[in-house]
């Protein structure tokens, strides 16, 4: 589109030339000038070719002038842009004093100075020369880098665990960080300082500015929706915050595990197990299936039920069967819940299965193997093996959950529990 244009103002020119030069053919003009004892007498195309030769031939005598200046200007920027590569070499290879005198010499140009003077203070940084590290700081604020150095200084304080001084970097007044960067920098901070709430309605910025690759971009929207959720301070915050969340991100196991966790925290388990019903549904998944054994409710026959349909379907999960033991021994269903645990060890569900049939073996008064149930999750715990149970007939394993005999007023047999 420029070229067109170019070529358009070219074609106006040639055709007012053009007419200009037939008016001066027909009548070229007379034209005189006279200066103390001197007259100059022509014609006026004679007068416009001596004036445009004049003014050209000052042009070549301001670019003649200009020459060795801008030799000059150039011969020094290729010596900081030297300094400035020789710099990053050296830090590459660990010679942090000859990468700071490097880009000492680099920060000279102007253009490089900030720049430079960033590199310069790290290197100096980690030579351990922490004063000179301090200086090249103050040097890049009065060398107009303020907000550059504040993004450096929020990095630093977000990678020693003090998300809350990083985002003082970014509020406080004064020229701000600006960038993709300090974008994803400061949502980090605000995760960090449990504040993952405001950083949701900022995440589609974040993805048009592009600083994250796609794979890390949906990695880190993913841990911010479930920080968000975990970190939601009332059940109607929690609700709100989940239904902001796009339908990719609820379908995500790990924002389905922290929504659950949080409504478990705040005594919802009905929205936690209709939560891991809906994405088990979705999309099997084994760890968040398992959890529905956590859900305290007053419903534990009716997800004992739905974790059976669920086990047909996954016969060799050992976190359905270590989630089903547990419901079961919540209901006093002590038989079924020695069976399924006992096919959660089969299957390696380890140390949590030891420790649930610890509890069991509690809740039916038998101290002794309850002991060693749990002796046997610290020894898995450690990486030691377990050590094998003794035997016990099946009649005394389930000898609490059959019915016991009684009788009424008359002397006749009646079940009870």
């Amino acid at each position: 589109m420029r070229l067109l244009w170019k070529l358009l103002i070219l074609l106006a020119l040639a055709i007012a030339g053009a007419l200009l030069w037939q008016k001066l053919a027909a009548d070229p003009g007379y034209l005189q000038l006279v200066w103390g004892g001197w007259s100059l007498e022509t014609t006026l195309p004679v007068a416009i070719a001596v004036a445009l030769l004049a003014l050209a031939l000052l042009l070549v005598l301001a670019w003649l002038i200009r020459l060795p200046f801008k030799g000059w200007k150039q011969a020094r920027e290729r010596r900081a842009r030297r300094h400035m590569a020789d710099g990053l070499l050296a830090m590459h290879r660990g010679e942090w004093r000859r990468a700071e005198l490097q880009f000492a010499s680099a920060a000279r140009d102007p253009q490089l100075a900030v720049a430079a003077q960033l590199q310069a203070e790290e290197a100096a940084r980690r030579a351990g020369r922490l004063s000179e590290a301090r200086a090249w700081l103050d040097a890049a604020r009065d060398s107009g880098g303020e907000g550059d150095v504040r993004l450096l200084e929020a990095q630093r304080r977000l990678l020693d665990g003090l998300p809350e001084t990083a985002l003082e970097r970014f509020e406080s007044e004064g020229e701000r960080p600006r960038g993709p960067r300090a974008l994803h920098l400061q949502l980090q901070a605000l995760n960090a300082a449990g504040r993952a709430g405001e950083s949701l309605g900022q995440l589609g910025a974040l993805r048009k500015a592009r600083v994250l690759g796609e794979g890390a971009q949906s990695h880190f929207e993913t841990e911010t929706a479930a920080a968000a959720l975990e970190q939601a301070a009332d059940v109607d915050q929690l609700i709100a915050r989940w239904r902001s969340l796009g339908r990719a991100q609820r379908r995500q196991s790990t924002v389905t595990d922290a929504f659950v966790s949080r409504a478990l925290a705040l005594k919802e388990g009905r929205r936690a197990a209709r939560a891991i019903e809906d994405s088990v549904k979705r999309e099997w998944d084994d760890p968040l299936a398992a959890r529905y054994g956590e859900l305290d409710d007053s419903e534990p026959r009716q997800r004992i039920k739905r974790l059976e349909a669920w086990l047909q379907q996954h016969p060799d999960s050992p976190n359905l069967q270590l989630a089903l033991g547990r419901l079961c021994r919540r209901d006093e269903l002590w038989g079924k819940s020695l069976d399924y645990l006992g096919r959660a060890l089969k299957h390696g569900a380890g140390a949590p299965a030891w420790e649930a049939l610890g509890e069991l073996n509690a809740d039916r008064g038998n101290l002794p193997r309850a002991r060693l149930c749990y002796l046997n999750a610290l020894r898995l715990g450690r990486g030691d093996d377990a050590v094998p149970l003794p035997e016990e007939s099946r009649q005394r394993a389930i000898s609490s959950e059959e019915p016991a005999e009684s009788r009424d007023a008359n002397g006749l047999p009646r079940l009870g529990r």
